[in-house]
Parts: structure tokens; sequence; C-alpha cells
């Protein structure tokens, strides 16, 4: 099959803010600045502005040999958004998030499988605070859920099913630019349907995990 590439539906909890890191790179020209100094000032830069609307968080950065995304995940989210990792580094984001100063610093996670790896950035600084290997766990899918896969050519669809409430929805993988492949999910259609919510609160999650899972590697 082919490589994924990055998907708009893609990301744990937020819109991508790719745009905002590049717009902070940017504006830092010294030609002598590591890669990693100038992109922990750009981090910085931009999680102090989230912080003001979304609260306390962290960057997370996701990066697989065919694409690099970047979300912000709200305090109470982060253990759901670092899914590929131990609970020690769970444990230890957490605790950085309770005690870091928003207006001075930033929490970053930057997952590059194999490893996945927790900074704290400050001005002039990117401290790495701990570094450990991603979790390769097998995907448990909710109670009653089934999946079928399908071919078509070089497309691949993936159909899920629940045992009381039905279809689901599905994920579509096909070609895209050569040796690539585009990934989306698509909810049922069940048209007016008083369980459509509680189809779409089992199955985004669980596309998104799977999506995730393919694009960095870790699917098995």
């Amino acid at each position: 099959m082919p490589s994924p590439t990055a998907n708009d539906h893609q990301g744990p909890t937020s819109e991508p803010i790719n745009h905002l890191i590049d717009e902070q790179m940017d504006q830092i020209t010294d030609p002598n600045l590591p890669f990693m100094e100038k992109f922990g000032r750009a981090a910085l830069q931009v999680a102090i502005a989230v912080h003001e609307t979304e609260g306390r968080g962290m960057i997370l950065g996701l990066q697989s040999p065919s694409s690099k995304k970047f979300v912000y995940v709200q305090e109470e989210k982060t253990a759901i958004a670092l899914w590929m990792t131990a609970v020690s580094i769970k444990r230890k984001v957490a605790q950085l998030i309770e005690q870091y100063d928003p207006d001075r610093e930033a929490v970053v996670v930057m997952v590059v499988s194999p490893t996945v790896q927790l900074y704290r950035a400050s001005a002039g600084k990117m401290d790495l605070v701990e570094i450990q290997e991603v979790e390769q766990t097998s995907i448990k899918l909710p109670a009653g859920v089934k999946i079928k896969s399908e071919q078509q050519g070089q497309v691949f669809t993936y159909n899920f099913t629940h045992q009381k409430l039905g279809k689901l929805g599905r994920i579509v993988v096909k070609p895209h630019r050569g040796n690539q492949a585009q990934i989306d999910y698509e909810l049922a259609d069940t048209g007016f349907d008083p369980k459509a919510k509680q189809r779409q609160e089992i199955f985004v999650p669980l596309a998104q995990e799977l999506m995730q899972r393919i694009d960095l590697g870790l699917m098995r």
C-alpha cells in the first residue's frame, strides 16, 4: 500500500497550527541560530498566544516520513491525544502542564516514530525533559464494533458497523501523488436518526486514531 499523507480529518483534538508555527519561524532571521532553538522560540510564541483562548495545554507535533502536523491540545485532552505513549510519559506531561508558566513557557511534545520527545520551551531555550519510544500497541475496538475491508483496484475501504447501531462509517485509503496515499473518513449517511450522534461519538475518535496509526506507522 502507498505511504499515507496528512489529511484534514487527522489530529487528536484541534485544527492544525502549522501556519502559526511557520509564521513565527519566518520572523526569526538569525542564520546562526540552531534549528531546535529557533523552533522552540516559534512554538513558545504560538503557545502563549493560543493559551489566551484555549487555556493551559501543550503543542503536539506529529511527524511521519510523509507529513508533519502541529496542534494545540488542551490540558484535559492530553491523555487522549497521547494514546501512543506510555503511562509514565503521560504523567510527566500532565505534571509539566500543571507546573509551567503559560505566560513565559510552553510544553511541546514531538512524536517522531519511534520516539516521543517532551520539551519545555522558554525564551532562548528548548529543554529536553524526557524521551521514550512510542508504544506500538494493537488497536482495541469498542464493544460491538466490527471492521470489514474491501479493495477496488488501488482503493482500500474499511467499513465499520455496530452490533446495535448498524453502519457507523468508513475509512477510505486511495493513491495520492505517486507513492503516497490520501486517507479520509466518512460518517454513514443514515438520514434522520435519533442515534446519529451516538454513532458519531463511537466512530469519529476511532477513525481518527486509526488514521494517525497508519500515518505514524504504528498500525498493527
